[in-house]
């Protein structure tokens, strides 16, 4: 790639249309909807207890809230990327933005889990589908090369600042004037967004076909929310072992059979949208993408590092609020790491992008996952505390340099009037990876505590038998992580003496603690899986089809 003069095209070498001015204006009010979705998502789980307790429920209620956007807005990327071809891609990014608008509303007068989780679940995470899937698409079409290198960098940088200023606020909000106003900044955001909509550039739609394959959105939806919602029930269902759901199947928890009717789902949409293809009917996805090995195998390799990130940051709070046993705002102090780590290379990204392939890279990001899980692994382990915040710093190297290089890398391969779909596709494996890593290591999580906890505290010759009775009724309910003070407490209340309290508070610290360990092995697990596909792509991107 060579540089061009100033007010040229690196691609054409045509005259730049844009000017500082419009570009910042048309970049706008996509980055500043995009902006909002993450500063929610970065922010919200910090104010979890709050919420809780502000709205009379139980903790597994707000996380539906919580968990939910990223249910609905992976079921919903296939149909806003179709809706985006069909009516126009500024159009539906307005639709996402009033959608967003209006959930913010709902969450700010919920009083009750449902109203929360209609407001952020459902209307706020499917408004998320339509504001990113049909934002990229718009990016993608307006923009050539470095143009589209600089919009990505400057999107990294918009999410680098809302993961560093997020959590901060939440916190400060949640321990001060209560957890409302931060989705009042929400609201404010949204509404700055939806003012700056007549700057988005006009893109015309991509089909002259007006109709909507109705039965395909049916199946994407439900497939998709299939997989993910099955994938994230893992954790509180159990897997192989029941752990309190609604129902059973055939004596098991019904978590894996939904994933798997998912996935079956997920084939059945393909083959009837591969039929509709061929027979010259409109089809809500083009399976022919997915023949595309550059495509595929970056998607793979993206969907195994969203598994990691999300995995780990599940982690990192459970190690801190109830290991370490700080505050949601002490906590939120020690991972803004991650946001300075992803403003970091969001400001490096255009010149390394130029430097290096996808497939280049794909290989700093697993460096530096790398590194930050030997870090994490260093701080959980009885080593004296210190390395987490450069950990984070690492995940967030990591996040700016994977996401923002297959969304450059991919749509310049792909015809212009593909790349909506193509958003939607890389989306929607970011969110099916984010689930599937969240669910991986919390169920090595609870396994490794249990395993611990029955192996040390059965076999121990210092407790008597109310004492292993006592365990034994609790691995049957199913063991949580929790406080070492809440594990004294229950003791306490079961009429344990105090020795034997010293002695399973101690084996409950010693499980908890290579139960961390054990869930950081599971994300080194996925980072190895996901270095496969990285070394399937090629030394050197394809042509792009801008030429």
């Amino acid at each position: 790639m060579t540089s061009a003069g100033a007010g040229e095209s690196v691609v054409s070498g045509e005259p730049d249309p844009w000017t500082r001015r419009t570009f910042a204006l048309a970049l706008a009010p996509i980055l500043l909807a995009q902006g909002m979705v993450i500063f929610d998502t970065a922010g919200v789980s910090t104010m979890a207890r709050t919420i809780q307790l502000d709205l009379r429920t139980s903790l597994t209620g707000v996380q539906y809230g919580i968990g939910g956007q990223l249910l609905f807005a992976a079921a919903f990327m296939m149909v806003a990327a179709r809706l985006g071809a069909v009516l126009g891609r500024k159009k539906m990014v307005i639709f996402g933005v009033a959608l967003r608008i209006l959930g913010t509303i709902v969450i700010l007068f919920s009083q009750n889990a449902t109203m929360f989780f209609l407001g952020r679940a459902v209307l706020c995470g499917i408004s998320t589908s339509f504001v990113i899937v049909n934002g990229l698409a718009i990016i993608a079409a307006s923009f050539v090369d470095a143009r589209r290198v600089k919009a990505a960098s400057v999107s990294a940088a918009v999410v680098a600042v809302a993961l560093i200023s997020a959590p901060l606020a939440g916190g400060m909000f949640a321990s001060t004037v209560g957890w409302r106003w931060f989705y009042l900044v929400v609201l404010v955001g949204s509404v700055a967004a939806m003012c700056f909509t007549p700057f988005l550039p006009r893109i015309a739609p991509t089909t002259s076909e007006g109709r909507v394959d109705f039965l395909g959105a049916i199946l994407a939806i439900i497939s998709f929310g299939c997989v993910i919602f099955g994938i994230q029930q893992i954790t509180p269902w159990g897997l192989n072992h029941v752990r309190n759901p609604p129902f059973t199947i055939f004596g098991k928890s019904p978590a894996p059979f939904i994933v798997v009717l998912g996935l079956l789902l997920l084939v059945a949409f393909g083959l009837f949208e591969t039929w509709r293809r061929n027979t010259g009917r409109p089809v809500l996805f083009d399976t022919k993408m997915l023949r595309n090995h550059f495509v595929r195998t970056g998607n793979l390799a993206l969907t195994g590092i969203a598994s990691i990130l999300f995995g780990t940051f599940f982690l990192v709070p459970v190690y801190l609020q109830i290991v370490q046993g700080l505050s949601p705002f002490e906590s939120s102090l020690r991972t803004v790491f991650y946001g300075i780590g992803a403003f970091t290379m969001a400001r490096l990204f255009s010149r390394l992008s130029q430097r290096f392939s996808l497939r280049g890279m794909f290989f700093i990001t697993m460096g530096v996952i790398a590194l930050g899980t030997a870090l994490l692994a260093w701080d959980i382990t009885p080593l004296p505390y210190g390395a987490l915040p450069l950990s984070m710093f690492c995940f967030g190297l990591a996040l700016s340099s994977s996401k923002p290089a297959l969304q450059v890398a991919t749509q310049r391969v792909v015809p212009l009037e593909d790349r909506g779909q193509l958003a939607a596709m890389n989306e929607a494996g970011w969110s099916l990876g984010g689930a599937l890593g969240i669910a991986i290591v919390g169920t090595l999580l609870l396994a490794a505590l249990t395993s611990g906890i029955q192996q040390n505290m059965l076999s121990d010759s210092r407790l008597g038998p109310e004492a292993k009775a006592v365990v034994q009724k609790y691995i049957e309910r199913g063991i949580a992580i929790v406080p070492d003070t809440r594990v004294r407490t229950i003791l306490i209340n079961e009429g344990i003496s105090q020795g034997e309290i010293e002695i399973m508070s101690d084996h409950y610290s010693d499980a908890a603690t290579w139960a961390l360990l054990a869930s950081v092995l599971g994300t080194s697990i996925l980072a190895l899986i996901s270095f496969g596909f990285v070394l399937r792509l090629p030394k050197k991107d394809p042509e792009p089809v801008d030429v």
